[in-house]
């Protein structure tokens, strides 16, 4: 297109005519005055997406200066008929009425005229906005439109949804794509329950599209949120420390210095990096000294391992701050306990989902621990003591294979691990070659750039 016909002023759809208003919107020209935007009547997903997107984005805003303040109604079969509004011709009469058609009429905007092509509503709103010229919009917007696409040609089945071998639909290997995925199926349900209730009702109909526009507005940022904390995985540098899992000799703990509130979504979307290493446990520290342990939440046999051994990685780290702040000592009901306790309350543990926390949404303004009472290396500790069940202090293990328990001269005595139990039921009769933990000692860390 020439830099002439990309510079004209926008086309006021009142004053031009639907001849020059169709070529105006082929050409992509500007077109100004619009009153509203109409589905038909009980939209779906596909067609309030797309709305939202018009009115939202530079690309929308730039083709239809003002839709942003366009009123937000339906037309049904029967107003299209009579206005003379079918087919193409009727969807550039009812934009000289300030009326722009969304996937309704037979127009160039309703995947319903075509079905052989599979294409939705929303497919075409995208392609005539060219929103994804980019790869930044690409990578935005790419898992919003593979969804609709699929509930489009298939229904909002949430099953159908997240099957990776559904046809017409392309999952990566994004969590935050399948959590879009997963969230747009529950919500397109809600969508026409909200339409359905409202029936007719003007007020009512515009107030289901503004909490879908909020929805819309809020899974976007979230995504935005996501793409930026993927930028900054790649950019942090990253520890990866092997763990003693018996049975899972390949599980890490991933340490990564990271403010981001996604880092969790964007660190397990992207592991493991090899078949050899998986992580196994997450540490992500935050640089006011807080930090969050979480394991591996899926069902494999080192996740559940993983997540049953997190109870006592609470357990080694609230004996270290009391050791190390001269707190006094925790009972085994007390260092035990779910949640937080009185005497370390910085730590909380979330029994069931089996992260340990120190600081979180719901308790920001909690110390942080790192650089004041603990250190990273202390943190690392009390992962591998809890996750290698044959670890004993190497002062005393000859004694705890024999079921000799050295008691309090221990530091792991006060910790109440259940092996030390074990012990002084003279269960435990082989100790672990493969750890040479201290407490509270510096650990060598294989750093991944």
């Amino acid at each position: 297109m020439s830099s002439a016909k990309q510079n004209r002023p926008p086309l006021d759809c009142k004053k031009a005519t639907p001849a020059e208003l169709r070529d105006a919107f082929y050409e992509r020209r500007p077109i100004s005055g619009l009153d509203a935007t109409a589905p038909h009547c009980s939209p779906h997903n596909d067609e309030v997406f797309p709305d939202y997107v018009i009115r939202n984005t530079p690309e929308g805003r730039h083709l239809f200066p003002g839709i942003e303040n366009a009123a937000c109604g339906t037309i049904s079969t029967t107003q299209l008929r009579e206005g003379g509004f079918l087919g193409e011709d009727g969807f550039f009469k009812a934009m000289h009425q300030g009326i722009l058609l969304l996937g309704v009429g037979g127009g160039p905007l309703d995947e319903h005229s075509d079905r052989k092509s599979k294409l939705s509503c929303t497919e075409l709103v995208f392609a005539h906005l060219n929103l994804f010229a980019t790869s930044d919009n690409r990578k935005l917007y790419g898992p919003f439109l593979r969804y609709v696409n699929y509930e489009d040609n298939n229904g909002d089945n949430l099953l159908g949804c997240l099957n990776r071998t559904s046809p017409g639909l392309e999952l990566t290997q994004d969590t935050s794509d399948a959590l879009i995925k997963l969230q747009l199926g529950s919500f397109a349900q809600n969508l026409k329950k909200g339409f359905e209730n409202a029936g007719t009702d003007k007020k009512k109909i515009s107030e289901v599209y503004q909490g879908a526009f909020q929805f819309y507005r809020n899974e976007i940022e979230q995504r935005k949120m996501f793409l930026q904390g993927e930028t900054e995985y790649f950019a942090e540098k990253r520890n990866i420390i092997p763990l003693v899992l018996k049975g899972h000799e390949n599980g890490v703990l991933l340490e990564i210095n990271s403010d981001h509130p996604l880092m969790n979504k964007v660190v397990f979307s992207k592991w493991p990096v090899s078949k050899k290493e998986k992580i196994a446990v997450l540490f992500i520290r935050k640089t006011n000294g807080q930090f969050a342990l979480m394991p591996k939440s899926d069902s494999s046999e080192m996740g559940l391992f993983v997540r049953s051994r997190m109870r006592e990685v609470t357990q080694v780290l609230r004996d270290m701050v009391s050791r190390k702040d001269k707190r006094y000592m925790l009972s085994q009901e007390e260092i035990m306990k779910d949640g937080a306790i009185d005497t370390v309350s910085e730590l909380y543990y979330d029994e069931q989902m089996c992260i340990v926390s120190n600081g979180s949404k719901t308790d920001p303004d909690a110390p942080g621990l790192i650089g004041s009472i603990l250190t990273v290396e202390d943190v690392i500790a009390a992962v591998q003591i809890a996750t290698d069940i044959d670890y004993f202090e190497p002062a005393f293990e000859k004694g705890c294979v024999k079921g000799r328990c050295a008691g309090a001269r221990c530091p792991l005595a006060n910790m109440h691990l259940e092996r030390c139990y074990e012990v002084r039921n003279q269960k435990t009769s082989t100790a672990s070659t493969t750890s040479g933990i201290t407490i509270g000692e510096a650990i060598e860390v294989k750093t991944n750039g």
